[in-house]
Order: C-alpha cells, then structure tokens, then sequence
C-alpha cells in the first residue's frame, strides 16, 4: 500500500487520512483496491512467467469483508473456505461452484448439507471420519464429489519453526504419508461411484518466508501422486496450501517477543521487501511438474490458497491516542482506542510498523503503546520512538489486512469501520458497529 505525507500529511492515493478519521471516526482500516490488485499480480507474475497451471484461491478467513472479496473476484481469483458462513457468502458474491474449494478439520453436517447444491472443485478430505460423512452426503446426490486428501507432511523440525505448526508429526489435520488410514481412504474412494478423486492438498502452516518446507513438500506430494496413480487413481490437480509470509510484516520469534515482554525493548525488525520466496516455490514447483509429466502423471491444474500474502499490505489502522502519560522515571506510555485484546492478538505476535499521521520533525523519545482495555496483554508495541505525542493525535498500523478484521471483537466497544479507496469509487465498505448491533441478539 502506498503512503507518503505531503505537507506533513499521510495520504493514500492523494487522499488525507486524517480527513477520513476525522468524517469516520477511529479506530479506522483503510483498504487500497490498487494495493489488493497490484499484490495479486505480483504473485501470480512469478509462476506466469514459467507458464505454470496456477489458480488462486484466496482464503476467505483471512480478510471476509465482502468489498475486498468482490476486487479478488473481478481479478479472476476463486476462494478456499473452511465455514458454511464462507461458503454462504462467496455464493452470495456470484463466486461458483468451479470457484471454490471446500477446506478446514471441522466439516459438520450442517456445512456439507450446504455444498449439496453447489459442485464445488474440490472437498478436501482430511480424516477417515471425515470420508464417511462426505460418501454419505455423495450417496444422496445425482453427481460425483470432487475430493482430495489433504496430506500432512510430518515435519520433524517444526518445533524450531511455529510457523510451520500445521505440518508437525504431532498435528492433527490430514493423513500421515504412507500411513494405512491413507491408503484406506484413497481405496475408499477408488471404490465409490460417488466420490471423484482429483488429488491431494498440503498446507504446511502460516507466515512463512523460507522455501526450504514447500521444497521438501513438493518431494512428499510426487511420491503420493505416483502411488496413487499405481492404485488407478490420476491426480488431476494438486494444491500447495498457502502460508506465504508478508515481508513487512513477520512473524516474531520466541526470543524476540521475550525481548519485547521481559527487558521492555522494541522490537525494529529488518527485512528484505523483494523476497526470493515466491520465485524459489514457484522454480521448484515447476521442476515437480516436470518430473511428473515424464513419469505420465500431468497435473492440469495447481491450487494455491494464499491469504496475508494478498491481503496483509492492502490495508492500514488509524488509531486515536486518548492519553499520553509520563512517569516520573521516564516511561512514557501512550493509550489508544484500540490494541491487541480488541483489534488483533498478532498484535503481539507479529511485527507491525506504526507511523504518525502527520509528521512532525522533532527529536523522537521512546513510547510504550497500549490500547483501551486495562490489561498489560492490550499492547500495541513496546519502546517504540517517536516525536512527542498528545491525546488526540492520531497513529497508523501498517499492514493490517490479513486476520485484523475477522479477529475483531467488541470486547473494548464497537468494531471498527472499513473505508475503501478505489478511486471515483471510494467510499465505506464497512460501516461502525453501533450500540444497537453490539445487543441486537439479546432478549431483553
């Protein structure tokens, strides 16, 4: 998303943010539609221009604001989700059934009794429970489920890697390769006049910025479709999952968030913006097809589910100070009206920039950010410099669209407004909660 101040002013795409908080009120997200497209096509551009089969289906929990998700549909793009609500809204979007597949470990009847009318591309299968709840539901229908296994890796070294936590020995979503359950499920499946096998799926975890696990994966997936092709069941697609970290926004390591929590330091995290990840995933992916195609096993197509990678730079967070305070000791501590127990828990999990919105040239001192609610869990970030700041100025949250608004909750009050710059068409896509809609299911 791009800032700049002109004449001490932050704007996006010449608009003033400060005009914005002050029509809309704060807290406050701003959406950039250039920055949703442009992020959209850069990542696309790196499998393009190897001429790979690829298809975005973007992860609806990410970022389920339906304005944001009509930019993905106009950009051609499909959705991955894991909730019957998803599902409902990508429907209501005009998203169809070859647009969407259908993930998550928790698919109760309700949920599949809703794909009933709806072909999706794929259902991915993810226990043996979970098999013959889907071949009960196919036994009722007049076409085939298009089904795929989702397989987890078993990653020994993740517990180095929390990012990669769907993909341990230990987790509990997909099928262990080369274990019996399986093998099992996929004769299962092979048996089933109703259930059309389409391929296998891996998601190896969130916020991931080196190659190496999707590498060893792409070694995991070639062995299983091979396999699976010896037992009479082609793989049509594959799907790599997503997980692909944003650059500006990483996720802090064990020892940094103790470094932040215990010696009171802030956390100035360095990075790379033209990251090598994408390329590397995408050169390896394309040697993986290769070495299929010449072993009679062509993939037609390879899903891809990325969420903050899309969505995490497209959007930033103005917030309101309410009180600066001052100890006699030096601390200083700045209060906002909103933090991690109200916005979002990555808040302490990750690393966000935070920037004025209006500059001010002055020698910076060093403030400890909190939001409204009384706990020391409610921060925004530690020792962070800053020119002086007084109630009532305003802050901005960079990189705040990915899991901010779904993680939203009005534990400190009313959620939050949504304003889209999209040129002529800018305008709110998200109204303020009111008091209304916070009591509005209560029986009083």
């Amino acid at each position: 998303m791009k800032l700049e101040y002109k004449n001490g002013e932050l704007c996006c795409q010449d608009w003033p943010l400060s005009r914005l908080a002050d029509e809309f009120g704060t807290p406050l997200y701003i959406l950039s539609s250039k920055a949703v497209q442009k992020s959209v096509r850069d990542f696309l551009a790196e499998f393009k221009v190897r001429g790979l089969p690829i298809k975005i289906h973007y992860s609806v929990k990410t970022n389920p604001v339906p304005g944001f998700l009509k930019i993905l549909k106009q950009e051609g793009l499909g959705v991955e989700v894991v909730f019957a609500h998803e599902l409902e809204l990508s429907r209501l979007l005009g998203f169809k059934g070859k647009d969407i597949v259908v993930n998550g470990p928790a698919k109760t009847e309700e949920f599949l009794e809703k794909i009933k009318n709806t072909q999706v591309k794929m259902i991915t299968v993810e226990s043996p429970g979970e098999l013959a709840k889907v071949n009960a539901l196919a036994e009722t229908l007049s076409h085939p489920l298009n089904i795929g296994l989702r397989v987890c890796p078993g990653f020994s070294f993740v517990k180095m890697k929390p990012t990669l936590s769907s993909s341990a020995k230990d987790s509990p979503y997909g099928f262990l390769p080369d274990s019996p359950d399986l093998w099992e499920a996929l004769d299962a499946i092979g048996r089933s006049k109703m259930l059309e096998f389409v391929g296998f799926h891996m998601h190896l975890g969130s916020g991931i910025r080196d190659s190496r696990p999707y590498k060893k994966a792409f070694f995991i997936l070639e062995d299983l479709v091979k396999k699976a092709a010896r037992r009479g069941l082609k793989s049509r697609m594959i799907d790599i999952g997503g997980g692909f970290g944003v650059a500006a926004a990483p996720l802090l390591t064990a020892s940094q968030m103790a470094k932040s929590a215990i010696l009171k330091k802030h956390i100035d995290l360095q990075f790379d913006q033209k990251s090598n990840l994408l390329s590397e995933v995408a050169e390896s992916l394309s040697q993986l097809l290769d070495r299929l195609e010449r072993s009679g096993n062509t993939i037609e197509e390879v899903l891809v589910e990325p969420g903050r990678i899309l969505s995490g730079s497209s959007q930033v967070l103005i917030l309101s100070v309410i009180d600066a305070i001052e100890r006699n000791n030096g601390q200083r501590f700045l209060i906002c009206d909103g933090g991690a127990m109200s916005l979002s828990p990555l808040l302490l999990t990750e690393y966000h920039k935070i920037i004025p919105l209006k500059l001010q040239d002055k020698q910076q001192v060093n403030y400890t950010i909190f939001g409204n609610l009384p706990t020391s869990l409610d921060k925004l970030s530690t020792s962070l410099p800053l020119s002086p700041v007084h109630a009532r100025d305003r802050l901005v949250l960079l990189n705040a669209g990915a899991y901010f608004v779904p993680m939203n909750n009005n534990f400190a009050g009313p959620r939050p407004a949504i304003f889209m710059i999209n040129g002529t068409g800018s305008g709110l896509i998200r109204r303020r909660e009111t008091f209304e809609d916070l009591y509005q299911r209560d029986l009083l």
